[in-house]
């Protein structure tokens, strides 16, 4: 999928990003936007024309599910395994690796879920909508709702602003369980 930066009207409105062949390596088998979508998620962003609309897209790919932009703002390590194929994935515990994450509204940007694997910054924030829990699907098929312990996790802002990149981590157990289920190292 095709995405871009907060603020982005085209990153989270256009159709076409989720959709269109040209830009979306799933549009053949997924031709509407509906499953891209948390029904929990209600929020609305000001556009340039004024209006307050919805996002598209609620939930990211794991980064290192088949990335190749290591020099991305995603900071992706080369300490860590990219899993390229399913084949690298399926060696590596799949049942312990996240391939998509139900994303913070205020936090959505990339098409891709950035995790730091130093533990140092927070890139995304998972979705707490669902009773504090997000909605997160493995690479060996199954899903589950996970909890988030830390308030700091479950962080909130009104519709219409955005949550940063880059916030501390500080000894945060729900990002040192996502980042044990993103990757291993190499």
């Amino acid at each position: 999928m095709y995405g871009g930066n907060h603020g982005d009207n085209q990153t989270l409105t256009n159709v076409q990003y989720l959709v269109g062949t040209q830009y979306a390596l799933f549009a053949p088998y997924l031709r509407t936007v509906d499953q891209y979508k948390c029904p929990a998620d209600k929020s609305k962003w000001p556009f340039s024309n004024g209006a307050m609309l919805s996002e598209l897209r609620s939930y990211s790919l794991n980064a290192y599910m088949a990335s190749v932009t290591l020099n991305s703002p995603l900071n992706i390590s080369t300490a860590y395994k990219l899993y390229m194929n399913t084949a690298m994935v399926a060696a590596d515990h799949p049942a312990e690796r996240f391939l998509f994450m139900d994303v913070n509204p205020a936090n959505i940007c990339t098409p891709a879920f950035g995790v730091d694997m130093s533990l140092s910054q927070i890139i995304h924030y998972p979705s707490a909508l669902h009773r504090n829990s997000a909605v997160v699907s493995f690479a060996d098929n199954h899903v589950e709702a996970h909890k988030w312990l830390d308030f700091r996790t479950r962080k909130r802002v009104d519709s219409g602003s955005y949550i940063g990149h880059g916030d501390p981590v500080g000894g945060n157990k729900d990002f040192q369980w996502i980042a044990e289920h993103t990757t291993s190292r190499r």
